[in-house]
């Protein structure tokens, strides 16, 4: 049987193309090939399989044969794999898991995948939904005791089940191959639980060590880091969600490979610094900011509620006007409008459960035009260079320009019209603008030279 090792940030998987290779009884193979002294060694085994969901589905299971839901960095190989080996032409890959649909985002360069970002998708808090025995709704810091010691946890669900713990004793010195068995199977975890131990080194930093479920003691999970993120901002103990961490990693990550990069929805002013000194490194470096990140700051919360409610989060005046500078000079080349429609019934929960995310299709051109370009922060000219010349460079779209014979998807933008929406035309109405005067109004849009929106 044909077989390839591949490995994430170290998370190492064995993976099986099964359109071309069969086997039986997976879960006792998974086993065998795993054993790091046996057998070929790894976190467990991956089949990359056909799926009538999406592009391609992914089959894991662990390394001691039993299933697995999700794994980040397992997905991102998934990606590469079927890229390079020409099973796909695309560089945005749908993947069907156990824990539902997943959209990959490759970056390739001469012909072979560079880098893959996933999307993680929006953390679930329920306890009983993880599942977790430990009470209902949001749980925080339960107590949970095994080997005669008592630990406080708090479950989160990334379509996996974890449950983190914060210590202060270094996790590098921290007995997990002693406890994380123990907590992996406890009872409060019916379908066991990924462990994650977790140092706070200061609001903007942490370092974790985890066990998975099936698997032991791994070098890294990205359902795990997303989950960490999570609940230690549910637990105050990460007020910049880890931005800027992340940030310094993947850049360092970037400027060691030569990968091109795009840091996506920046929000901290540490990260618009490290980006701005990166790029004095490498030209591969980019960043791109959304609308409200530059518009409004966390006391909108206060008047929105979940309308406000973001991921990255709304911070601090300084963290918006860093991000303003970070436009000027270049720092952030890219606006995105991150659109994201949820039903009024998501938006209805607590702020704790609500799912983040705003639209901003419709109000992104007017916002820049009134924050940005009336200010004299930017030239109507930086703004729509951010907005359309520079992705579609980046992302090499025949877009961005006009030009005789070239394609004909345009708007007319009339900056100095007022207007209120009062409703949007989204199906979807989640946006803290709804009811307030904007201007700058979009008054035609024309796709491939047809007039598809009218005012």
């Amino acid at each position: 049987m044909k077989f390839t090792k591949m490995q994430g940030l170290g998370n190492d998987y064995i993976y099986i193309n099964a359109f071309e290779e069969q086997a039986d009884d997976l879960p006792a193979l998974a086993r065998r090939m795993s054993d790091r002294h046996f057998g070929v060694g790894g976190d467990g085994l991956v089949l990359i399989a056909p799926s009538d969901k999406a592009d391609f589905r992914m089959i894991m299971y662990n390394a001691d044969g039993s299933r697995g839901a999700m794994c980040g960095n397992a997905s991102r190989c998934v990606a590469k794999y079927v890229y390079d080996r020409g099973m796909t032409d695309k560089t945005v890959v749908t993947l069907e898991t156990d824990s539902g649909v997943k959209t990959l985002n490759l970056t390739v360069e001469n012909g072979k995948t560079k880098t893959v970002c996933v999307d993680m998708g929006a953390p679930i808090l329920e306890c009983e939904k993880v599942p977790c025995l430990l009470g209902q709704g949001l749980v925080k810091k339960a107590p949970i005791t095994v080997l005669g010691r008592t630990f406080e946890i708090t479950p989160v669900s990334m379509g996996n089940p974890h449950g983190v713990i914060f210590i202060d004793e270094p996790v590098e010195q921290f007995e997990l191959d002693k406890y994380g068995p123990a907590l992996e199977h406890h009872p409060a975890f019916p379908e066991k639980v990924n462990i994650e131990f977790v140092n706070v080194l200061s609001p903007t930093r942490l370092r974790m060590r985890v066990w998975e479920r099936g698997s032991g003691i791994t070098l890294a999970c990205g359902t795990g880091s997303c989950a960490v993120l999570a609940a230690a901002s549910l637990c105050g103990l990460a007020d910049r969600q880890a931005e800027i961490d992340m940030v310094r990693r993947d850049l360092s990550i970037a400027l060691e490979t030569g990968a091109e990069i795009v840091i996506q929805h920046i929000s901290a002013a540490e990260a618009v610094e490290l980006v701005r000194q990166a790029k004095k490194k490498s030209t591969k470096i980019h960043a791109e900011a959304t609308p409200h990140h530059f518009t409004l700051t966390e006391d909108a919360v206060m008047e929105h509620g979940t309308m406000a409610k973001m991921n990255p989060p709304l911070r601090t005046e300084a963290d918006r006007q860093a991000i303003i500078r970070g436009l000027q000079d270049g720092t952030i080349d890219l606006i995105a409008t991150d659109h994201a429609p949820h039903a009024d019934y998501e938006k209805a929960k607590p702020l704790t459960e609500a799912p983040s995310g705003i639209i901003g299709l419709e109000t992104s051109l007017a916002l820049g035009n009134e924050v940005l370009v009336d200010t004299g922060e930017l030239t109507m000219m930086q703004l729509l260079t951010c907005m359309t010349i520079n992705p579609a460079k980046l992302y090499r779209l025949d877009a961005g320009y006009l030009a005789e014979n070239g394609p004909a998807d345009l708007v007319l933008f009339d900056p100095a019209k007022e207007w209120v929406p009062e409703r949007f035309y989204s199906k979807s109405q989640n946006s803290p603008f709804l009811g307030q005067k904007l201007k700058g109004k979009v008054e035609y849009t024309i796709c491939k030279g047809k007039v598809i929106f009218e005012a």
